[in-house]
């Protein structure tokens, strides 16, 4: 159970303990051990939120998130899937076209080259994603500091493109200009 008043929540962690001992003398030549103890989780639930999950993502987008979150500490290769799915649904959420002008359906890449048009700087992250997702699938491998790193550039999109904070900055601005605006005199 979480030892911080405001949490409490109680958290089941599955995986293994490692001790390793080093043997040694003190300063008057008295044997010595040194234990350094290890915990590699393999398995936690509810596994802890990588990045924050918008109440604005589609229910698809959130779904395939809070899996990752589960699968980054049992099978990397299924988390790398699970966020490629996240980039597919992201898209389907902004509207990116499934098929091209000529009705031939786009795959992903394709789909991540259209949105590039609009987002170049999204986009590069979204490539970078899909082929950690790739090579999670196919190769069913993925190496555990680029998932933190796949997280980490989901961060910026997530915000920008449906958080949108800049839009509710706006809202906020304009209300504090119509209530504190001088009024002409009578």
């Amino acid at each position: 159970m979480c030892d911080k008043t405001f949490c409490k929540e109680v958290v089941a962690i599955g995986g293994f303990v490692d001790i390793d001992e080093e043997y040694g003398h003190d300063q008057d030549g008295e044997p010595t051990i040194h234990e350094t103890t290890y915990f590699c989780p393999k398995s936690m639930y509810p596994a802890p939120r990588v990045i924050a999950v918008s109440k604005k993502l589609s229910a698809e987008c959130q779904k395939d998130l809070i899996s990752s979150f589960g699968l980054l500490w049992a099978d990397y290769g299924a988390c790398a899937n699970r966020l490629r799915s996240f980039v597919e649904h992201f898209l389907n959420q902004l509207n990116v076209s499934r098929v091209s002008e000529k009705g031939k359906g786009l795959n992903l890449s394709q789909r991540i080259t259209l949105f590039g048009k609009t987002y170049p700087n999204h986009a590069l992250s979204f490539d970078a994603l899909r082929e950690v997702g790739n090579r999670g699938s196919h190769a069913g491998v993925a190496d555990f500091d680029d998932l933190i790193k796949c997280y980490q550039l989901l961060r910026r999109p997530i915000t920008e493109l449906i958080d949108k904070p800049h839009e509710e900055d706006a809202l906020i601005a304009q209300r504090l200009i119509d209530k504190n605006k001088r009024k002409p005199p009578p």
